[in-house]
């Protein structure tokens, strides 16, 4: 059985263009044992700034890197001999700013929760480790999920997801489901925001598909309804 790699990384910013990350983390999640391992975590030298917006969401800063290595020195670390399946919580993210080897597969958590469990209160991860309790596990590290928006405890979450979503799912809906749009459970803006799609009227999903700029996942959902109807 396959061995699933879960990451998690900080940066300066969300635009990888311009942006460069700061912290990466990993764990392991073995399907055949149940077990969560860690891979490591390691602080990143950007090569840049790190603008206090940024330091407002993982409340790293400069002086906090004098440690660290150069990008290239870390990310093989991760990847040298690493299973073929990544995981990461809404990995389109991720996938932006790491370079995977050709033969991985990659599972969007996030997207999969959408699917799996439409009607969480929410879908980060942090949401989600309290909607199904995983404080109550025995194996569960409570002071290190709490330290959420760092690298390795946002990782750590998010392999408790993994496991969670396989109790139910099999390794290939997880990875199907993370190739395919975000199957939002309702529709998130506007006077109709909170509705499921069945109660949104035609009327607006047809509005929504001639809006540039909208969310493409959001028009999709809206399509998928429209036909649904016909």
């Amino acid at each position: 059985m396959p061995v699933i790699r879960v990451f998690d990384i900080e940066t300066t910013g969300i635009d990888p263009s311009v942006h460069r990350v700061v912290e990466i983390a990993a764990y392991d999640f073995n399907t055949e044992k149940n077990t969560i391992g860690r891979v490591g975590s390691q602080l990143v030298l950007p090569g840049r700034d790190i603008p206090p917006e940024a330091s407002a969401v993982h409340h790293l800063i400069e002086s906090d890197l004098s440690d660290a290595v150069a990008f290239d020195q870390a990310w093989p670390t991760f990847t040298n001999g690493a299973p073929k399946f990544f995981a990461a919580h809404n990995c389109e993210f991720e996938q932006s700013f790491l370079t995977a080897p050709a033969e991985t597969q990659w599972i969007c958590t996030y997207k999969c929760a959408l699917r799996a469990w439409p009607d969480a209160p929410a879908h980060s991860n942090q949401v989600l480790r309290y909607h199904h309790k995983f404080d109550d596990y025995k194996s569960f590290d409570r002071e290190l999920a709490s330290r959420a928006h760092r690298a390795e405890p946002d990782a750590y979450v998010t392999a408790y997801l993994v496991y969670k979503l396989l109790t139910a799912h099999s390794i290939d809906d997880l990875v199907q489901w993370s190739k395919e749009p975000k199957a939002y459970p309702t529709i998130g803006f506007g006077k109709h925001r909170g509705a499921k799609w069945a109660d949104v009227p035609i009327d607006y999903l047809q509005w929504m598909l001639k809006q540039p700029g909208m969310d493409p996942d959001a028009q999709n959902c809206a399509k998928l309804e429209i036909g649904r109807r016909a």
